[in-house]
């Protein structure tokens, strides 16, 4: 009776869960429908994400941009001894992309094929609100994350 928006779900004892927003929503090329920002909240629980955007609305597999928390990951290079000679090489480095991978492998076990990411690319600059990327609460604008990453996203799809 009243319509928020909001997307969720119901568990065992009748609790319900916000998973995202219906104008949020992705729906794949084989109409799948997902909700983009749990797929986000899951990547950003690791300590190696700052922030993530799931892409792939009329497409056959999803894509997510990654901003890697540069700390984290500067402690995983060293404790995995992995030899990057700068913070753009680590970005592009197999074993640090091999590490995000098992990550957001583990991340996302527990979700079903068509919410799996079926490629990645790690971003050298976080999502900001002086380049219109995120609202003033901080919410991603994904329009505009879209356009500014649009070499990236297209080369995730290769294209």
């Amino acid at each position: 009776w009243l319509h928020t928006g909001d997307l969720g779900t119901l568990d065992r004892d009748g609790y319900l869960a916000i998973t995202g927003r219906k104008k949020e929503l992705i729906i794949t090329a084989s109409g799948k429908n997902v909700a983009p920002t749990m797929i986000e909240s899951l990547l950003c629980e690791d300590n190696l994400v700052a922030q993530a955007i799931v892409i792939g609305n009329d497409r056959n597999y999803l894509v997510a941009l990654l901003v890697p928390d540069r700390d984290n990951l500067r402690a995983a290079i060293l404790s995995h001894g992995i030899p990057v000679t700068s913070p753009a090489d680590a970005l592009t480095h197999p074993a640090v992309r091999e590490l995000y991978r098992e990550r957001i492998a583990a991340r996302l076990a527990r979700l079903a094929h068509f919410e799996q990411i079926g490629r990645f690319a790690l971003l050298g600059r976080g999502f900001t609100i002086e380049s219109g990327e995120l609202t003033p609460t901080l919410k991603l604008r994904r329009a505009v994350i879209e356009q500014n990453f649009a070499a990236e996203i297209a080369a995730l799809y290769g294209q």
